[in-house]
């Protein structure tokens, strides 16, 4: 069990230390709880910090159900074999992808004023959630980054299901995750804590990395 994200993020930052004021490395977190995780990692090994948005493309009529996820770059992750059992038309999953363009976009606007990423081709990218389940969306920000000839990607979260974390290994250079429990139902299980973050939070916490930075470099 983790206290809060903060106490997760302070861990997983000792798990990668090895990276501290390591040049050309971003951490890329996944909004809106990631944020809280990567602000905390950023901060301890002292990397800038931006947000990689995805959505999940839900199961029709049960919303906390994933059977996929979009990245901002459009690219789709699908479970083709749940589209296919369930016989899930094409019509409603083009429907639900254009739902969750316009939030990204949204987000994207809210987040960093509708602006690139940071450049990213040839760095060192740690890619932090607050968790992983399915894993759909943060697979959808990996497949997104290996189209941006970056030089390593790590996968970096506090806890995951056995085979999620086996898929996500398979994918990236490193991963890192501090719980992989033989029983998982929800990640918020295991948190003390886990209030969502508001969008004004996740800007915030923004917000304070580019202010620290700036400091560190007058």
């Amino acid at each position: 069990m983790f206290k809060d994200r903060k106490e997760a993020g302070h861990k997983l930052a000792k798990k990668l230390a090895k990276y501290t004021d390591e040049k050309e490395i971003i951490v890329l977190a996944l909004p809106r709880g990631g944020v809280a995780i990567g602000a905390e990692i950023a901060k301890k090994i002292g990397a800038s910090l931006d947000v990689i948005i995805t959505r999940k493309i839900r199961f029709p009529g049960k919303p906390e159900f994933a059977i996929g996820a979009i990245a901002e770059n459009g690219k789709v992750a699908l479970n083709d074999q749940i589209v296919k059992r369930y016989n899930i038309p094409q019509s409603y999953l083009d429907e639900e992808i254009c739902r969750q363009k316009t939030e990204i976009e949204r987000r994207l606007i809210a987040y960093r004023d509708g602006e690139k990423p940071a450049f990213i081709k040839n760095k060192i990218i740690i890619l932090v959630d607050d968790g992983v389940a399915t894993g759909f969306t943060i697979i959808a920000a990996i497949n997104a980054l290996k189209d941006e000839e970056i030089k390593k990607l790590i996968v970096a979260v506090p806890v995951s299901p056995q085979d999620t974390f086996l898929k996500l290994k398979s994918l990236v250079d490193e991963i890192i995750c501090l719980e992989t429990p033989e029983v998982f139902l929800a990640i918020g299980d295991f948190y003390y804590e886990f209030e969502q973050l508001t969008d004004e939070e996740v800007i915030q916490l923004i917000q304070n990395d580019k202010k620290n930075r700036t400091n560190k470099n007058i």
